[in-house]
């Protein structure tokens, strides 16, 4: 037998050629010279010795040639795609056959893999020397790569290998771009090997980063357009329970969701509109368990348990029920109970109403030891803070009665009278609007006022409403002036039938009957 093969024949004589290119000052000799010992090699592949005729054309920098002869070799190893087989039905133990064919292939992508390592080792490597002796140092000879030239090099070689029909090959790319965190680059790649490489990692039981691939996933589908699958990927990651994801990662992914959903380009397909508003009451929802996540955490000193609350509240999505029963209840979360009120839709005004005092004695509480001004201050402003949350007609913020009773408050502390309603009107709450609601302030002719220690308190907050008009008529539309103004002489009227039957009252009694006046000239 001859000892002497026709393959190692070509194999000489394809080493002698790379020799002979490296020798070329020339890169058109040269390229000339490293295709026609390409041409040899892949002809009598894989019979040849793959990692050293590699490297020789790495020292020639022909990585194109490489990725050329590693394809043709892997094809021949496997003429029946056997490990592709092998490879999609998640290597069952007992396919002998398919395992050998499999570990074939690796055997020759590895050299892009070390090509690729090459590669971006030079590109991260800045060369320097140390001078010998002292003085101007030597010219340096101009490098042959700038580590730009190199990176890009990097993405020529990723490209050539995605534009190959080898998909296993690109899988072996993908581990590559996923080790060095080439995140943005693998995302970019606009092939079907890549969604099946990323499902795969995702269902993978054994992998303990199938949620980054998750996330990898969604990114794809969202750059390829196909935005209702990037939106059930995040839905899938937001439901996800356990504590590698924190609340607002949960959040976030929510968002994301309902963004991709909002995409022009995903339809209007019913099931897909459908699909929307789940995610939107699932983030509604969200948001109110972060505002529940922030109040335990303010309340970790006065609650034992609060700990495990808060492990809890970050470890999965929670309905809204469970919110209410398991949270916002036992642990007298006032305004979480109004949130939750809110977004469920739950009509109780006499619930709301307790939730509201709660709310108003917890800021009391606080400013306990501030000054009626600032006492009365710290109050509304938490009631500002809330009515820019809620709408000014929602259920949840029933301005009637928050009026009256912090104006109650106003009474008992002493605090300025004009307080209250400029802090409503701030809200949103229209001049016309605050009138009215003073003026069944005062026909309810409570002697609340009395008990709080100013039976004419409410009669002053109503004579500074007056001048607060007639010192600013644009609070009021030019179309609706007249009739306010002639309501709040009305009002005045009843007022001064009051003041009338009192002693003492002779300043406020001046007020009024000038505040009439003044809105007659409205």
């Amino acid at each position: 037998p001859k000892l002497y093969r026709n393959e190692d024949a070509a194999c000489s004589k394809a080493n002698e050629m790379i020799n002979v290119a490296k020798t070329k000052q020339n890169r058109e000799e040269q390229e000339k010279l490293l295709a026609s010992a390409l041409k040899l090699c892949k002809e009598v592949a894989p019979q040849i010795n793959l990692a050293g005729i590699c490297r020789q054309l790495v020292a020639c920098h022909y990585y194109g040639g490489i990725v050329e002869l590693v394809v043709e070799c892997a094809a021949k190893c496997d003429p029946k795609d056997i490990a592709l087989h092998y490879y999609t039905t998640t290597q069952p133990g007992d396919d002998t056959l398919g395992y050998q064919a499999y570990a074939l292939r690796l055997d020759c992508y590895k050299e892009v893999k070390t090509v690729l390592d090459h590669l971006r080792h030079k590109s991260n490597t800045a060369s320097y020397s140390i001078p010998t002796r002292p003085g101007s140092p030597p010219p340096q000879p101009p490098p042959s790569a700038s580590p730009l030239d190199d990176t890009t090099k990097v993405e020529d070689v990723v490209r050539q290998c995605m534009e190959s029909t080898d998909q296993l090959l690109h899988m072996e790319v993908y581990d590559w771009l996923v080790l060095h965190r080439l995140y943005g680059d693998l995302i970019t790649v606009a092939k079907p090997s890549l969604e099946l490489y990323l499902k795969r990692a995702t269902a993978s039981p054994t992998r303990c980063d199938a949620a980054e691939f998750a996330d990898l996933l969604w990114k794809y589908h969202e750059r390829h357009g196909n935005h209702s699958a990037a939106a059930q990927i995040l839905y899938s990651l937001a439901k996800t329970p356990g504590e590698n994801l924190t609340l607002e990662q949960r959040i976030t992914y929510l968002a994301k969701a309902v963004l991709c959903m909002r995409s022009d380009q995903v339809g209007c397909a019913p099931h897909l509109g459908v699909f929307l508003h789940e995610l939107e009451d699932y983030l509604e929802v969200a948001n109110v368990q972060k505002k529940v996540l922030d109040a335990m955490g303010s309340s970790l000193s006065m609650h034992r348990q609060a700990d495990d609350a808060i492990k809890r509240l970050n470890s999965c999505l929670l309905t809204i029920t469970e919110l209410y029963e398991n949270f916002a209840e036992p642990y007298n979360l006032w305004e979480c109970k109004l949130a939750i009120i809110d977004v469920s839709g739950h009509d109780d005004l006499d619930l709301i109403q307790r939730i509201w005092d709660n709310i108003i004695q917890d800021e009391l509480r606080k400013g306990s030891s501030l000054g009626p001004e600032d006492k009365v201050g710290v109050v509304l402003a938490k009631v500002k803070e809330l009515g820019t949350q809620y709408l000014v007609s929602s259920r949840c913020f029933p301005v009637a009665y928050l009026m009256w009773q912090l104006e109650q408050l106003s009474c008992l502390e002493n605090a300025s009278r004009g307080n209250v309603f400029n802090t409503f009107y701030s809200i949103g709450i229209t001049f016309p609007q605050t009138v009215d609601i003073y003026k069944k302030m005062y026909i309810m002719n409570d002697r609340c006022w009395a008990s709080h220690g100013n039976e004419f308190y409410l009669i002053e907050v109503i004579a500074s409403l007056a001048e607060t008009l007639i010192n600013n008529p644009k609070l009021v539309k030019s179309s609706e002036k007249q009739t306010v103004a002639v309501s709040l002489q009305e009002l005045i009227t009843s007022c001064l039938t009051t003041v009338y039957s009192r002693p003492n009252t002779s300043e406020l009694d001046t007020r009024l009957n000038n505040a009439f006046t003044q809105l007659s000239k409205l």
